[in-house]
């Protein structure tokens, strides 16, 4: 997994000296509360403080086990999620591996061990790569904080999260000031803060009290800014994030999507808010090297229409952006009360929105968005997308003659509320699967993923078949916790499915025929790593950087995360 193409470390400004003294990060026996899938961000703190002479060079940093086995594998992962959840979601920084060690392995290298000594980082940082056991952790608390043995997920990840913050050269915050404000872990040598100066009693690396038990490994908003600082943000920008201080955009009032509305190529970020519709342009450099300060242009608002303020809501009028005119730009589309609104894309704009429609909308068509999902996708392969519903009875389009929509026809008696497909326990979507240029019908339905492909003709679909058995609700996704679509994320022109679930991101990719088995696509943007939810932070796979491989964008409480590929 990579989140972008550069990395660019702090220089030295300190030099680490001397020895170090080992105490344990240790318990003070407070009753722990229940383990809760909580955000990675909070927004109340103050900093971090690091020895910046032990900065990791490369942002791969790998990572082993010395003594895994069967037992454990479950605890494993949830060490491995927490650590890329938190400190790998946030920086640049991507922790690789995480396979047994052997006697040359570099990077950190973790001892599970349950003694009084507890979990502990034996050195700071880079000065880790390669020593055995640099870093010991206790996954079954025998012997060391037994309260742990009612809530032993939180304490397994909250251990880990501040363990691995010691691993990228961050020590415990109560050091910052002598004498100690409560016993810990310390390391001799000279240290800045990032952030404020004073301690964070919120920070994960905070030891007092075992604020990081209570707060289940939780970063704080200078936690992140402390690490961004010393490895690189990993946000492309912090304008359409859920969190006031990124633009507080929520998924009940506003949506967010992704296309290319200027022309250029590459995918940019188009928000319908308050006042209308804004747009980000993706400032993805030709040969790929990420700016500093991130990919997405500064936010304008670029017409004012298919807004809160003009009426539109997000329980009634779905909106969203492709090229309805075959110039290459995506265009604006709303399904109002009334029918279709499209607002043409000139490069720099849109234009006016008109009605191309009287179909499709809460009052033309009875249309609704709890019961019939509605879409755009280019079904016959003219150049131009078309619009795809859902229905009582099927699957309805109408295709596009490049300045309206023409009348609404059905193409397949599947798919639809009659067909028991439901938006409480299914998805349909559209997208070419089998690389013929023609937009085919894909379904998440309870049992399996069914594909109906778009004829050769441009007049309806093939009958429908079952591609895989796996995304289903039967194998424990839901719509309520889980983003499932589709986009080709190996470069062969046929779409395949990408899986934003539980612990992790699948794709299982398409042969033109079926759907492979699911392999591990990114560990990130998932409900368990980096608290990633469904009804606030919207997910996609799409071509950031124009290289014919769908790359993962998330728009999280402060911005947009992504992952190329």
């Amino acid at each position: 997994m990579r989140r972008s193409s550069t990395f660019h470390a702090l220089p030295l400004l300190l030099t680490f000296v001397g020895g170090l003294l080992i105490t344990g990060c240790g318990g003070s026996g407070e009753a722990l509360p229940s383990f809760e899938q909580e955000g990675t961000v909070d927004t109340d703190s103050r900093g971090l403080y690091a020895d910046t002479s032990s900065t990791w060079d490369s942002p791969f940093i790998p990572v082993c086990w010395e003594n895994p086995s069967a037992a454990d594998a479950v605890a494993r992962s949830w060490v491995q999620s927490a650590a890329e959840g938190t400190w790998g979601s946030v920086t640049k920084i991507d922790f690789t591996g995480w396979g047994p060690c052997s006697s040359g392995s570099r990077g950190i290298r973790i001892l599970i061990s349950d003694t009084s000594a507890g979990a502990r980082t034996k050195y700071l940082g880079r000065h880790l790569d390669g020593r055995y056991a640099g870093m010991v952790l206790n996954l079954t608390f025998a012997y060391w904080m037994q309260e742990c043995l009612v809530t032993r997920e939180r304490c397994i990840r909250a251990s880990a999260v501040h363990e691995f913050g010691h691993a990228l050269g961050f020590a415990d915050e109560q050091t910052r000031s002598a004498p100690f404000s409560c016993p810990a872990t310390a390391y001799a040598g000279t240290f800045t803060p990032f952030g404020e100066a004073e301690e964070d009693v919120d920070s994960v690396m905070y030891e007092c009290a075992d604020s990081r038990w209570r707060r289940g490994g939780r970063l704080t908003a200078y936690d992140v800014k402390g690490a961004a600082l010393l490895y690189g943000d990993a946000l492309w920008s912090r304008q359409f994030g859920a969190d006031d201080s990124a633009g507080g955009w929520s998924v009940e009032d506003h949506v967010r999507v992704m296309g290319d509305v200027t022309g250029d190529g590459l995918p940019d970020i188009v928000g319908f808010g308050y006042a209308g519709v804004y747009v980000s342009k993706n400032m993805v450099e030709s040969d790929f090297i990420l700016p500093e300060n991130g990919s997405f242009a500064p936010t304008l608002l670029k017409l004012q229409g298919f807004g809160y303020a003009q009426g539109w809501r997000v329980e009634r009028h779905p909106r969203t952006v492709a090229d309805v005119n075959g110039d290459g730009k995506a265009d604006l589309i709303g399904f109002a009360d009334n029918g279709v609104y499209v607002a043409l894309s000139n490069g720099d704009g849109f234009g006016a929105p008109e009605l191309w429609l009287t179909n499709f909308g809460y009052d033309a068509g009875q249309w609704r968005v709890k019961f019939h999902e509605r879409t755009v996708g280019d079904v016959n392969g003219d150049g131009k997308a078309d619009i795809v519903g859902f229905g009582v009875a099927g699957v309805y389009v109408s295709l596009s003659t490049g300045s309206s929509f023409g009348p609404s026809n059905i193409w397949i008696a599947d798919f639809g509320v009659n067909q028991g497909w439901s938006w409480s326990a299914t998805v349909r979507t559209v997208a070419d699967v089998n690389g013929d240029n023609r937009a085919d019908i894909i379904g998440f339905s309870e049992s399996g993923v069914y594909v109906a492909l778009a004829n050769s003709a441009g007049t309806g679909f093939n009958p429908t078949q079952q591609w895989s058995s796996e995304f289903t609700y039967n194998q424990q996704w839901r719509v309520e916790r889980h983003v499932r679509t589709v986009a080709d994320v190996n470069g062969d022109n046929r779409a395949d499915i990408v899986g934003f679930g539980e612990t992790e991101t699948r794709a299982a990719l398409s042969t033109g025929s079926s759907f492979s088995a699911s392999t591990l696509l990114s560990p990130d943007f998932s409900f368990d790593a980096g608290g990633w939810r469904v009804g606030r932070h919207p997910r996609f796979a799409v071509d950031l950087d124009a290289d014919g491989r769908a790359d993962l964008i998330g728009f999280g409480e402060m911005g947009e995360y992504v992952s190329l590929r």
